[in-house]
């Protein structure tokens, strides 16, 4: 007796019933034993700053409960995260030294 086939979900714009993801992992055994695969692994963390493939420095520090508050809605208001707006504001500060 054939065991019932459900759908799972929908991936990038592939439905992906149980038939789909069976072609899906034959096809991948297949090009990896004809050694013509090619493998994508994601990148772990956030992308650098610099543009290429190396880590960014680190700056870490403690602030007040109510300055933390204004510089969340400000970012928010500014439409960036709050890396970002720290970035800026240092950037402006020690240009301005």
């Amino acid at each position: 007796m054939a065991r019932a086939r459900k759908r799972r979900e929908v991936v990038a714009g592939i439905e992906m019933t149980d038939d789909n993801v069976d072609r899906l992992v034959e096809e991948t055994i297949a090009a990896a034993l004809r050694d013509d695969a090619v493998w994508h692994y994601p990148q772990r963390g956030r992308p650098s700053l610099t543009g290429k493939r190396e880590t960014s420095p680190h700056v870490g520090f403690r602030v007040s409960p109510e300055l933390r508050e204004q510089a969340d809605a400000l970012a928010r208001d500014r439409g960036i995260t709050l890396s970002q707006l720290a970035r800026e504001a240092l950037e402006h500060y020690v240009k301005g030294a």
